[in-house]
């Protein structure tokens, strides 16, 4: 029991480290302690599997307590990336980080808009030419494609320039 509290306060002593140096969501906090926590002890699988469910234990306090919240890690993370990629690919990113589908349609909704807007940033910082032959706004299309834009929004806007 005794052994049980201290790994609590390790654990909780760990995930407060973690969340004063960014936002994380509930899926990322457990994937990261988790794997801080295996590395460390390698040899003890019944250590393993107790700090699992303390692992788990403490992310749902967290989360119960509004110390980390999805909704905030998505608007943080739409902050730092939105402008770099579009909708397709930010979802994409969203799904592999943990973040509930529903919560995901939700906040790209109302950044949809501007997906048309940022394909044309994004398209004069790569190309600052003009496209001359049809192989360059291909290239300029499939660009736009990479990063997660669609191929209506792509073809549109490659085909503007």
């Amino acid at each position: 029991m005794v052994e049980t509290d201290s790994n609590k306060k390790i654990i909780i002593k760990k995930a407060l480290s973690l969340i004063s140096q960014r936002e994380y969501s509930a899926s990322g906090l457990k994937k990261k302690l988790l794997l801080f926590f295996s590395k460390k002890n390698k040899e003890n699988l019944e250590e393993q599997n107790l700090n699992v469910s303390i692992i788990e234990e403490v992310v749902n306090e967290f989360v119960t307590n509004e110390w980390i919240c999805d909704k905030r890690f998505v608007e943080s993370f739409l902050n730092m990336k939105g402008h770099l990629y579009g909708k397709l690919r930010l979802s994409f990113e969203l799904r592999k980080l943990g973040i509930s589908e529903e919560l995901i349609k939700e906040r790209l909704e109302e950044n949809s808009s501007l997906d048309l807007e940022k394909a044309r940033i994004l398209l004069d910082k790569r190309f600052s030419d003009n496209a001359s032959s049809f192989k360059d706004k291909i290239k300029q299309r499939d660009f736009l494609i990479r990063r997660g834009f669609s191929f209506d929004v792509s073809k549109k806007v490659a085909l503007e320039k």
